[in-house]
């Protein structure tokens, strides 16, 4: 009985704008093509979106930051592939600098693969598994936070003993003491 050749899943064409403001949502384009010489043992595994600082493979504990993963529901026979379009949002803590989008598929080694010579990803050529991602650049512009800051405070009756269950009133100014809007559909 000869062994059942495995699957090479390649991340290619990751196309995503080339800047954006911190806390929007970008269109982010891949394609999964299986390049090995056996289809993809199993038809659902996960794909996982990054914004990463390097081309390397995405790793949360070097900063780079998972934006969303979601679940592939089809088997890849050789040379066929599978064009994705998704969205996420850039973090809006995400500080002003050039970073890289980084989709990456079977994560979790899910799909039994066959890592082939001829698929390694140029941006990282010594992991094993590197054409399962690939980056793509964005320049990422920080948008400014609001800085709210109680300004004055005063409650009435002023002055007076309070007894235990009685009412008074409270009032405070709040500033923005930044450029960045705040909304105030979230405040308590």
């Amino acid at each position: 009985m000869n062994p059942t050749p495995f699957a090479d899943l390649v991340v290619s064409d990751v196309v995503v704008p080339t800047q954006a403001i911190a806390g929007s949502q970008v269109e982010v384009r891949y394609t999964v093509t299986n390049k090995g010489p056996g289809p993809t043992n199993i038809g659902r595994w996960t794909d996982q979106i990054y914004l990463a600082l390097d081309r390397n493979r995405p790793k949360s504990s070097h900063g780079d930051k998972f934006l969303r993963s979601y679940t592939q529901n089809q088997l890849l026979d050789v040379d066929q592939g599978v064009d994705i379009v998704t969205y996420v949002t850039i973090p809006k803590t995400t500080g002003s600098g050039i970073y890289y989008i980084t989709p990456w598929t079977d994560p979790y080694n899910q799909v039994l693969q066959d890592s082939l010579a001829i698929n390694v990803n140029p941006d990282d050529p010594t992991d094993i598994n590197s054409s399962n991602y690939k980056a793509r650049r964005i320049d990422i512009i920080a948008a400014e936070l609001p800085d709210l800051v109680i300004t004055s405070v005063t409650a009435t009756p002023t002055g007076q003993t309070i007894l235990g269950g009685s009412q008074i009133t409270v009032d405070w100014t709040v500033e923005n003491q930044s450029t960045g809007v705040a909304s105030p559909s979230g405040w308590k």
